[in-house]
Formats: structure tokens, sequence, C-alpha cells
């Protein structure tokens, strides 16, 4: 801890700042940039936290609105039309017009 700026060490002692939170990364700098470092270490934990548990809130991907959900599925199925052979699509197509064929 003799490397690390006077700022941090006075959080630390007063209980502000936790000594798991000073890694090596922020005690290599310089002690003037030091607590900026940590600060912006700080940040970036935040940031991905809140980023996380926006993820989790909201299933894991973004939800596309309902108006364009249709798009969206038509794309989708584009998509895995291109990937068919031609057995498989002209199997598919049968199986849409038995479909179509009932009352």
């Amino acid at each position: 801890m003799e490397e690390a700026a006077p700022e941090i060490i006075a959080d630390l002692r007063a209980g502000k700042l936790k000594l798991g939170a000073v890694n090596e990364e922020v005690l290599k700098k310089p002690k003037d940039q030091q607590a900026k470092s940590l600060k912006e270490q700080k940040e970036a934990r935040r940031a991905k936290a809140a980023k996380k548990a926006q993820e989790k809130k909201s299933g894991g991907k973004p939800k596309t609105p309902e108006a364009n959900q249709r798009m969206v599925d038509v794309d989708a199925f584009v998509t895995k039309w291109n990937c068919f052979d031609e057995m498989q699509r002209e199997a598919f197509v049968a199986k849409c017009e038995c479909k179509s064929k009932r009352p």
C-alpha cells in the first residue's frame, strides 16, 4: 500500500473503499492518476453490471416492437429457406399445400 495515493489510503481507512478494489493496475500508475483510474474502473464495473441486469430483465435479447416482429419473422424464415436444399423446399411446399386444401 506504500505505492497508493494518499487519497486512496484515506478512503481505505475511512471504509469508503474496499482493499480489493485497489488492484495492481491502479498502483502501477503515478499517484496523481491513481484516483482517476480507480474511478474509471468503478464506473466501468457499474456500467457492465447495469447492462447485465438489463439483459436479464429483458430476457437476454432486445425485444422487437410488435409492429416489426412480423418482418423479423419473415427475415428469419428467408434466411432458413436459403439454407434449404431442393428436396427440403419441395417437402415444405407440399406440406403447406396439404394444409391449405383442408376445409
